[in-house]
């Protein structure tokens, strides 16, 4: 099966997963013309030859250098991610302890604060005894 290479105006032949230049010898993926290598297959003799695309996407093969530059920039980012996981899991132990501490705390404040309710109204009403005392007398 073949194509048209616009910038050559050669033929392309169908090779595995990419379609190769006569002329120039470049390949191209097929999804790098916005096709499957499955509905390339499909497609009539008729609408193969009508299948061009306007600027050639260079060779389906990378240089090694940009293929390690990518890979080492993907292992990087793994890295970073795995790395934020951990402090994440770091970050929710710690928050589960301190959570752990402050439970408690918060019981025994509210303790604190219903006796000195208390205290308060006990010491409101004896500051009003004396005087009912004396008025009696």
């Amino acid at each position: 099966m073949t194509t048209e290479n616009v910038k050559c105006y050669e033929t392309l032949t169908y090779n595995e997963d990419t379609l190769e230049c006569r002329n120039c010898q470049n390949k191209v993926h097929f999804y790098c013309i916005g096709v499957t290598e499955t509905s390339f297959k499909k497609m009539s003799k008729n609408s193969n030859s009508r299948l061009t695309y306007q600027t050639y996407l260079g060779p389906a093969t990378k240089s090694t250098n940009e293929t390690s530059n990518k890979f080492e920039k993907m292992e990087e980012l793994f890295k970073s991610v795995t790395c934020m996981g951990l402090h994440f899991d770091e970050f929710n132990k710690k928050m589960e302890a301190a959570l752990l501490e402050m439970n408690p705390l918060r019981t025994e404040n509210e303790k604190i604060k219903t006796e000195n309710i208390r205290k308060d109204e006990n010491s409101k009403i004896s500051s009003l005894r004396p005087h009912n005392d004396i008025a009696r007398m």
